[in-house]
């Protein structure tokens, strides 16, 4: 009998395994605003949060038999964003929904966008938007006792859009 762990040395041809082990706890406060607006043509809403207003990890990592002290904490963050449902020619009513990262420490204008549309029909909604310059796509599907979601999207790590691209299948039951 051979544990997924050996099968996967053996076929990359592994002799030591390298792996990182964290025992960390920590803490974390985010705190967020949501608030309906409606027009003569739309009704929808606004929101903004602020994310990490308090934020901290820390505890050890384990390598190679090595172990050292941890902390980090993740970075203040604050979003703004809208959606709405709004009548739009051929396809009638629609919902439309973005956001931006007002203060956030990755990159330029287009890897803090995030927008995407909805469009419901009956049973099945059909979703496309753009997420970090990636564009992404995906669909729902309501059948009362269950639901199931699908989505494609792309997510970049690097700095720059390109750099370090992360392609993504979601399903969702």
């Amino acid at each position: 009998d051979w544990t997924q762990a050996e099968l996967l040395r053996l076929i990359n041809g592994i002799d030591e395994l390298d792996v990182d082990t964290y025992k960390v706890s920590g803490f974390g406060l985010d705190a967020g605003l949501l608030m309906p607006f409606e027009s003569k043509r739309t009704a929808g809403f606004f929101g903004v949060s602020v994310k990490n207003i308090v934020s901290g990890l820390s505890g050890t990592k384990d390598r190679l038999n090595k172990t050292s002290d941890i902390t980090t904490r993740d970075p203040f963050g604050v979003t703004v964003g809208t959606s709405f449902d709004t009548p739009l020619p051929l396809i009638r009513k629609t919902t439309i929904a973005a956001d931006y990262n007002l203060i956030d420490s990755n990159g330029g204008f287009f890897k803090r966008l995030h927008f995407g549309v909805e469009k419901k029909l009956t049973i099945l909604s059909l979703r496309a938007g753009v997420n970090q310059g990636y564009i992404g796509g995906g669909f729902g599907l309501d059948l009362k006792i269950f639901t199931v979601n699908y989505a494609f999207f792309g997510e970049e790590l690097g700095e720059k859009i390109g750099h370090n691209e992360l392609l993504t299948h979601n399903v969702q039951l």
